[in-house]
């Protein structure tokens, strides 16, 4: 994952696609672009995650 996301959602019920169909409660999810770059417990993310600090556009891209 870059440094830095576009959009952190945290604090929900997130469903995953992978074969084990995971249910994550409290998940966090990091999206950059179009592209979720990552799933997790919200506790895996420190209260300081690097997000962009406006809301993603069409345009926007994400630092390697």
């Amino acid at each position: 994952m870059s440094n830095t996301v576009d959009l952190l959602i945290t604090h929900g019920i997130v469903m995953t696609m992978d074969p084990a169909g995971r249910v994550i409660d409290n998940g966090a999810v990091a999206i950059c672009g179009d592209t979720i770059t990552a799933v997790g417990p919200t506790a895996t993310w420190p209260d300081s995650a690097p997000v962009k600090p406006s809301m993603p556009t069409a345009e926007s891209s994400c630092p390697d």
